[in-house]
């Protein structure tokens, strides 16, 4: 590969983010309206801000009335490429990690191309399909940073594992923990800590369905197997505080066991198979027509260019693959399968058996594997054509003429029949996804819109038009080939290349960050004693205030529910449940603050009047029933004191208390309290089994408790007395597996030494 095309790389790499690079310095890729701006801001800039103060926040005190925060996975603190933050602003680093990652990618896959026996040109096409591919690069569009990060390692860990396979089968099989054992345990340890769990769990799940394959036709099913789990146990074992935090947090969160409703969501839809041809027939992310299909564009997008597409068809009808077409074309097949969800009976089968599997939603993600695949038969048919005939190429060009025919009447059809009637097939078409997908997310269209059958009709009609043209122009272009391989390679090259860029800089968006992280004049007034309501909830961590909702799936399951029954009753009854969760502002899209009423409970107090009841119903109608007074009475699951002590109804005796609560950190609070009688301290925080409570007066052995109260909060019964507690985050056993983490760290460079030693000899390294 000479000097001029990997100039020509660049160039097109360039094209792709050309608006951007001419943008301030102030502003951030991806949409504003999707995560970026919606989660990882503030969630970046929060815990890097406490880790360079050389403390970890287990706990995010600022959504959800409190929510787990490292064991969430997607903060991603000990994640090496996202140290950077402690050098960059956050949007300048978030950036960066972007970029690093969309690079990383790209080089990952073109060394796994020129594994499988691509060519350095067709190596370099396959990843530039593959980082613009619609599986891949929308994720940029939607703000998923940590889907980009782990998605990056995926191309890795095949190579890697293909490389332990060929050292395994050859006569030159050498230690156990060998270099590309210890580099696999590496990447695996790497995408685990990049912060999306669930593409780590399907990656996992898609090397073992390849190893098992690969192994078979290798004839070392064993040793496959031996070293596929020695790669994700080293991981286990080194990321071994990172893993322990999130299992702890995802059984204690709403998403364990949510039902099969909730994880069979996010399918892909059959008839978005042909975006691979189609990218824009439901609509764009950009456009004037937003998608109007099931779910999101960038969960259901496989388009990796009209000509990879072809290219890649080419690959497996006559490429020659150094590891054979076998596998590679199962996985597409089956991996394409899988990611239908629900339409197929294999979901069902992985659903009820295999572990951990109905925890996730979103099994589109699937496609993404098998457009890997493709990207890499697209390499290896890029290399057949470049060394083909002229004769076979106008073969070929006849073919395409007859597809770009094909295609373009598909497009005419669309576009005269959805203008001359509504109940036409484009019609029957639209209305039937329609009825389907009505609930289905992102951009819910109505039927009601005028015309909407003609206008969606007619950039469908664009969109087949417009592909149609890509396929006549390189029919063309494959006619009137040169018989000079090196030169038709080029032009071919730059063809594709060009073809995917300027698909993919369709989809760029940034916004600017300046004022992100500016409170709002009025919201500088807000008591943040008490919660609010924000439009953008993360927004509370980056302006120190506590918001009731949140944007994280590691929400508690206990306030999961709690929330799922605020939406399920009239306003006024939402008002009054707020309340009890200690919220005082109502914060408008325009950031106008309203307050909701007198009614709000502080964040802490003592009760002396409680009621004991066990069945989650009927706490959260009680809550919601006219007579209960927050401020008097409080809810909980078990009787607070040995011997049944009654809560003090109705006596004359009044309560006296006195309560001190300073917030030591994140994770820990520490309370001072008087009282003359038996009470209940009731905290308006998410309850979480993770939370402990101790007695810090010396020489005392009084024993406390937190206990679930108004279902989702926290109550510890208190004697009467003086008493000073504090309350911690720390669930059980983790420091336990911060120490394990250590160690294995120390073992595996160890080990790495062992694997990999310099040894000189009269000068020579």
């Amino acid at each position: 590969m000479d000097k001029k095309f990997r100039i020509f790389l660049l160039f097109c790499f360039l094209v792709v983010f050309l608006k951007f690079f001419f943008g301030s310095g102030s502003i951030v890729l991806s949409n504003k309206n999707t995560d970026i701006n919606g989660q990882f801001l503030n969630w970046r800039e929060f815990g890097f801000r406490h880790l360079s103060d050389l403390h970890i926040p287990l706990w995010n005190p600022h959504i959800f009335c409190g929510a787990p925060y490292f064991g969430g996975f997607q903060s991603s603190l000990f994640y090496p490429p996202n140290w950077i933050h402690f050098l960059l602003p956050v949007h300048s680093a978030i950036n960066s990690v972007i970029f690093f990652h969309i690079l990383l990618t790209g080089i990952f896959t073109y060394f796994w191309n020129r594994k499988i026996g691509a060519s350095e040109i067709a190596s370099s096409i396959g990843s530039f399909l593959m980082i613009f591919s619609g599986c891949y690069f929308f994720h940029l569009y939607a703000g998923h940073l940590s889907n980009l990060c782990t998605m990056a390692w995926t191309p890795l860990i095949f190579l890697i594992l293909e490389n332990i396979i060929t050292e395994e089968t050859s006569e030159k099989s050498g230690r156990f923990f060998s270099a590309y054992r210890l580099a696999g345990i590496f990447a695996v340890s790497m995408q685990l800590l990049a912060g999306h769990v669930q593409y780590f769990y399907y990656n996992a799940f898609v090397i073992g369905f390849y190893s098992l394959v690969r192994g078979i036709q290798k004839k070392c099913l064993l040793k496959t197997i031996q070293s596929v789990v020695t790669l994700y146990l080293g991981a286990a074992f080194i990321c071994a505080f990172q893993l322990y935090a999130g299992f702890v947090a995802a059984f204690e969160s709403g998403r364990n066991n949510a039902g099969y409703e909730f994880a069979s969501s996010f399918y892909l839809p059959p008839e978005n198979l042909l975006t691979l041809v189609f990218p824009w027939l439901y609509g764009h992310m950009n456009g004037s027509l937003l998608y109007w299909n099931a779910w999101f564009p960038w969960e259901t997008n496989l388009h990796f260019g009209i000509t990879g597409f072809l290219l890649a068809l080419a690959g497996i009808m006559y490429g020659r693959i150094t590891i054979g077409k076998l596998v590679p074309l199962a996985a597409v097949c089956f991996f394409l399968t899988l990611s239908l969800g629900k339409y197929t009976p294999l979901y069902d089968i992985f659903y009820t058996y295999l572990p951990g599997f109905a925890s996730f939603r979103g099994s589109s993600k699937f496609s993404f594997f098998a457009v890997f695949f493709l990207c890499g038969f697209a390499a290896i048919g890029f290399d057949f054509l470049v060394r083909q005939s002229e004769e076979f190429r106008k073969k070929q060009a006849v073919f395409l003429f007859l597809l770009f025919f094909v295609t373009f009447i598909m497009g005419a059809a669309i576009y005269y029949n959805s203008r001359n009637s509504d109940f036409g097939f484009w019609g029957n078409i639209v209305k039937s996804l329609l009825s389907r997908n009505s609930s289905l997310y992102f951009n819910p269209v109505k039927l009601e819109i005028p015309d909407f059958v003609s206008i969606s009709g007619f950039y469908a009609a664009y969109e087949i038009f417009l592909r149609s043209f890509i396929i006549l122009i390189f029919a063309i272009f494959l006619y009137k080939s040169s018989s000079d391989e090196e030169l038709f390679g080029k032009r071919l090259a730059m063809f594709v290349l060009l073809e995917v860029c300027l698909f993919a800089s369709t989809t760029v968006a940034f916004f600017n960050v300046k004022d992100i992280f500016k409170v709002p004049e009025e919201i500088m007034n807000v008591d943040t004693s008490y919660r609010i309501a924000l439009p953008v909830p993360a927004r509370a961590m980056g302006w120190n205030l506590r918001d009731i909702s949140g944007d994280d799936p590691f929400i508690s399951k206990r306030y999961s529910e709690y929330l799922k029954y605020f939406y399920s009753v009239p306003s006024n009854l939402r008002v009054k449940l707020m309340e009890l969760a200690s919220c005082r502002y109502l914060v408008s899209d325009s950031m106008k603050v309203s307050e909701l009423s007198s009614n709000h409970l502080p964040r802490a107090q003592l009760l002396s009047t409680w009621k004991v009841l066990s069945e989650k119903d009927v706490i959260l109608k009680e809550l919601c029933d006219s007579n209960f007074d927050g401020k008097k009475t409080v809810i909980i699951e078990e009787e607070p004191f040995n011997g049944n002590v009654r809560s003090d109804v109705a006596s004359g005796q009044q309560i006296e208390s006195l309560i001190e609560m300073n917030e030591v950190s994140t994770d820990e609070l520490i309370f001072d309290i008087s009282t003359n009688k038996k009470s209940i301290l009731l905290l308006n925080d998410s309850y979480s089994p993770g939370w402990k409570v101790e007695n810090i007066v010396q020489g005392s052995s009084e024993q406390y408790k937190i206990l679930p109260a108004n279902y989702a909060f926290r109550a510890i019964p208190i004697e009467a007395g003086r008493h000073q507690i504090r309350m911690y985050y720390s669930p059980n056993f983790l420091n336990y597996f911060k120490i394990l983490s250590l160690l294995s760290i120390l073992m595996y460079f160890f080990l790495l030494y062992r694997a990999c030693p310099i040894q000189e000899s009269n000068g020579e390294q």
